[in-house]
């Protein structure tokens, strides 16, 4: 039968099926909808079950609605019973003044309000800190029929406060009583809290102003941008600087560090400022103290220089001539008869040929005269040679930007003898065959490496004074040159000298 010829009553049925089965759908998504809802509350409730904090509702005549077990175990202690659900919160054995105080508690929230309660409990003798949140409740209309109460136990955190405040008054107190200057500064670089016990101002006259504002601007302006780049960069930085307070100078040792936020973001400046004042006074006449020992001691080696320039000169031309001369008078003597004169005049004759020697070796040992005259290349090469004959030692020499120059004076007098007393050394303590020279002059400075593949020493022991080094030490010293010695023993000295070229040399 097509639809066209089917009756009334059949279409009737067929309407009506259609509507049972949308029922049925509708029904089944209720029934998921409800176990939903079901699961939710009870999750809910296990949530307010398993807290360690009271919760529990009143409605707005004072009577218990809902609380959790925790609540419920604190008013059986209280009442020495069970309370029940509908039943008053605000009873006895609660005192009056308590029922009270929770009743104006409960009316405020019934009138709308949302709000926070401390207070202070004692359980045992042991202080308690408690904070009580209310909310109101509404129902679909939005009518405030009921108030619902979260304790909350706060006492680690007004401990940890209260700590707080016992650091911050011992930071005050300490720095009150500080002899230095201790300040904080927000990003615009303006104080926000200082103390300084040299201040020209009260502390507060300088609350809210920058640097700029009252220190001279050649100190001002690179103090403040100094502080601008810790700002920028987040590093911390130590320095020395000198400020101008009502006229009088004054030295610091500086200490800033950036001040963080939570998030890490720099929003101020911390400064911590240690006055050095007097020490740098004593420390700038401690160096004009050794810039005259220098000068002296300087003065003193110029001296000792120019005695053994004349020593060497007068034993050279004097001494020398003198003795030459002998040594002729005593060939001419020869002359004579042998049964005479003749072995006499050998003895004196040998004698004098010694005596020349003698002189010359030592004129040459106090200062050789080619130094003054050929310079400090042709000095180190005849002294090389001369080295080697008498120590059987080979001087394995060489140079860089010597050749056809000359240099001050003092340079080429320090560098022979600093070349010297190192040779000296390896020949007296080091039992090596060989030793390496090289004298480099460059780049303004004049370097010399001396070194040895002897038996070596501790070099952190102390260097002995008879092995040369405290002179060479002092040596350099006065020429403000640095001089290092590296050894080990089995492994040889290696010497480095250098020194800073002075102009105006020949």
């Amino acid at each position: 039968m097509s639809a066209l010829t089917k009756t009334p009553l059949e279409k009737e049925n067929a309407a009506l099926k259609r509507r049972i089965a949308k029922l049925e759908k509708q029904l089944a998504s209720l029934s998921h909808a409800e176990d939903a809802a079901s699961g939710a509350q009870a999750n809910l409730n296990a949530l307010i079950e398993n807290t360690d904090a009271r919760i529990w509702a009143v409605d707005s005549q004072y009577r218990l609605l809902i609380g959790n077990s925790f609540f419920m175990r604190q008013v059986r202690d209280a009442l020495g019973r069970e309370i029940q659900i509908g039943e008053s919160v605000l009873q006895e054995p609660f005192p009056p003044q308590v029922n009270a105080e929770w009743k104006g508690y409960y009316d405020r929230a019934l009138l709308g309000e949302a709000f926070r309660v401390e207070t202070i409990t004692r359980l045992r003798a042991t202080p308690r800190y408690v904070e009580y949140l209310f909310h109101p409740i509404k129902d679909a209309d939005g009518q405030i029929n009921g108030v619902t109460v979260f304790e909350r136990n706060i006492t680690e955190r007004k401990q940890a406060e209260e700590k707080l405040r016992e650091s911050e008054r011992f930071f005050r107190f300490i720095a009150t009583h500080s002899p230095d200057t201790i300040f904080f500064q927000d990003r615009e670089l303006r104080y926000e809290w200082l103390i300084n016990p040299i201040l020209a101002m009260l502390p507060e006259e300088y609350i809210g102003k920058t640097d700029l504002e009252f220190f001279p601007p050649d100190q001002a302006i690179p103090l403040t941008e100094l502080k601008q780049q810790i700002l920028q960069t987040g590093e911390g930085q130590r320095v020395e600087t000198q400020l101008d307070v009502d006229g009088v100078h004054f030295w610091h040792d500086a200490v800033y560090q950036p001040i963080r936020a939570e998030d890490g973001s720099v929003i101020g400046i911390a400064g911590y400022l240690r006055e050095i004042t007097e020490r740098k006074r004593a420390q700038h006449e401690m160096e004009k103290s050794h810039e005259q020992l220098r000068e002296l001691s300087r003065q003193l080696l110029e001296t000792q220089e120019k005695e053994r320039r004349v020593i060497g000169r007068e034993l050279h031309d004097e001494i020398g001539q003198t003795l030459t001369g002998l040594k002729i008078l005593m060939e001419m003597a020869r002359r004579l008869p042998a049964d005479e004169c003749h072995e006499k005049i050998q003895q004196a004759q040998q004698a004098a040929g010694e005596l020349i020697d003698r002189v010359s070796a030592l004129s040459l040992d106090l200062r050789p005269p080619m130094l003054d005259d050929l310079g400090l290349l042709p000095t180190l090469l005849w002294f090389a040679n001369r080295y080697t004959t008498q120590t059987n030692i080979r001087v394995d020499f060489h140079h860089e930007g010597l050749q056809d120059k000359r240099f001050d004076p003092a340079i080429e007098t320090a560098v022979y003898r600093l070349a010297q007393e190192a040779l000296t050394n390896v020949a007296r303590h080091a039992g090596a065959d060989r030793v390496s020279v090289r004298v480099i002059a460059k780049g303004g400075m004049m370097e010399l490496f001396i070194e040895d593949a002897g038996v070596g020493f501790d070099s952190n022991t102390a260097y002995d004074a008879s092995g040369g080094f405290s002179g060479m030490r002092e040596r350099v010293h006065l020429l403000e040159g640095s001089l290092e010695i590296e050894s080990a023993p089995g492994r040889g000295v290696r010497t480095s000298i250098r020194l800073p070229l002075i102009t105006g040399g020949g």
